[in-house]
């Protein structure tokens, strides 16, 4: 027999206790976006079950797709989703845009980190978060072009993403911010040691603040951010951190990196970014996805330069 199934409402007030007015705005428009995602057929046959259920990393992988079709539904586009294929299909002047959710669990994340209370010192675990990210990425990218070697197709070879389709990957990292794991709240961790976001990091390849310095003078040669295509992890292969400098993964158009929770629900500014792929074989618009900021990576034979443009969510925002 199966477990019982509590009512959503019921779910949602297990999931955001207490009498406090916050928590009660959040309970009401948490509650009103998953009814409206699911009454619009957004949502896979199982996301109600697991929404109801007890396992977290499920919940906030099911939480997080119907935040996301929240916000493209208030941005006003109109997502639509189809068995099997990617979480939300867009169609934007003609041309057809995927987008694939993927909440990476806090495997690895110090506890103290994501235990801690804001304001309270705490070493920032800024290689284990990137390892989440790139291994989301990695996942997600695999979903899109398959794996020759395990006899996946992919959504490439099965045809149900077309050649000329853009596909974006959609990384909320709520989980591996420190202060809310499992709440919702707490503070957002969207940038990376390097002061741009953790997805630029993972698929531009860009590393910390280095200063050269001259062994004999003592002076400084140069400085500036690093050029990091590779991450050690603790055990095994080191892992690639340069997806976007590699023509292979060209049927990825963009990263869209989010760091949202339950007062995404509340239609406020929430931090979100639109990392590019040069190499993109089918790009996507500027301004098209809700973001605050937008990244592009700008390559020649002798260097690389990172911009970064105002998004749609800035802009009106202003």
């Amino acid at each position: 027999m199966a477990p019982f199934l509590p009512s959503l409402k019921d779910a949602i007030d297990r999931r955001i206790p207490g009498k406090h007015p916050t928590a009660e705005k959040w309970r009401s428009a948490v509650l009103a976006a998953c009814e409206k995602a699911l009454d619009a057929g957004l949502m896979d046959k199982g996301a109600l079950s697991r929404l109801c259920g007890t396992d977290d990393g499920l919940y906030w992988g099911a939480m997080s797709e119907i935040l996301l079709a929240d916000r493209l539904l208030y941005a006003g586009l109109q997502p639509t989703h189809q068995e099997p294929g990617p979480d939300f299909r867009l169609d934007h002047v003609g041309k057809t845009i995927w987008v694939e959710v993927v909440t990476p669990l806090p495997t690895g994340i110090p506890a103290e980190w994501l235990q801690h209370e804001p304001g309270n010192a705490v070493y920032f675990p800024g290689e284990a978060m990137l390892l989440r990210w790139t291994a989301a990425i990695k996942e997600k990218a695999e979903k899109l072009r398959g794996n020759s070697a395990l006899g996946k197709l992919g959504y490439l070879g099965s045809g149900i993403v077309h050649a000329d389709d853009a596909y974006v990957i959609a990384v909320n990292g709520l989980l591996l911010r420190g202060g809310g794991f499992g709440r919702g709240d707490g503070f957002p961790q969207l940038e990376g040691i390097s002061q741009f976001p953790l997805a630029v990091e993972a698929t531009y390849a860009v590393g910390p603040y280095s200063i050269t310095i001259n062994r004999e003078t003592l002076e400084k040669v140069s400085a500036g951010l690093s050029h990091r295509p590779r991450l050690k992890r603790p055990k095994g292969a080191d892992v690639p951190a340069d997806t976007f400098h590699d023509p292979n993964f060209g049927p990825i158009s963009a990263v869209w990196a989010v760091d949202i929770g339950y007062g995404s629900t509340l239609h406020t500014l929430q931090p979100m970014a639109v990392v590019h792929n040069p190499h993109a074989r089918n790009s996507i618009p500027f301004g098209l996805l809700p973001a605050h900021e937008e990244f592009t990576l700008e390559l020649t034979d002798d260097e690389m330069a990172v911009k970064r443009h105002a998004g749609r969510e800035f802009v009106e925002a202003v």
